[in-house]
């Protein structure tokens, strides 16, 4: 932000320019990040297992779920020893399935379903929830003075 407004000379409505068109610049890098996260298919992870989630959440909740899975799969390996009890943190907290969640579905042969990821890691179409004002509605008058 500090790129956008300069230095802090000035007065208030080309300070407010300034920080609109820094907000507008970082909204704009927002929706490029999104569309690129759309994009791209990560080579990583269970085809079968994330099969309705690939360009529905981020890649890095994507590679959270991955992360449970090798866990998962290091279980199975006799020298690595099984999962430790289910305490339902890494839900809780993440908002992905688990690691016992992710075996529950392997042995059933489904995959994670979209309702199973918290809102946060979902890249949808619905437009972000704010809206910035492209310019200052009034002018330089009416914003010091009140009048015109």
């Amino acid at each position: 932000m500090k790129s956008y407004i300069g230095s802090s000379s000035g007065d208030i409505l080309s300070v407010f320019e300034l920080v609109s068109k820094g907000l507008e610049a970082q909204l704009n890098s927002i929706h490029a990040t999104l569309s690129n996260e759309r994009v791209k298919i990560p080579t990583f992870g269970d085809k079968k297992l994330l099969s309705g989630l690939y360009r529905n959440i981020t890649r890095h909740a994507l590679r959270c779920i991955d992360d449970e899975y090798r866990r998962l799969k290091d279980a199975e390996n006799p020298k690595k020893g099984p999962l430790q009890p289910c305490t339902n943190r890494f839900t809780d907290m993440m908002g992905l399935p688990c690691a016992r969640r992710l075996r529950w579905l392997i042995e059933r042969s489904e995959a994670v379903q979209l309702t199973e990821i918290h809102p946060f890691w979902r890249i949808d179409d619905a437009p972000l929830p704010f809206k910035l004002v492209s310019s200052f509605p009034v002018s330089c008058a009416e914003f010091y003075w009140g009048c015109l």
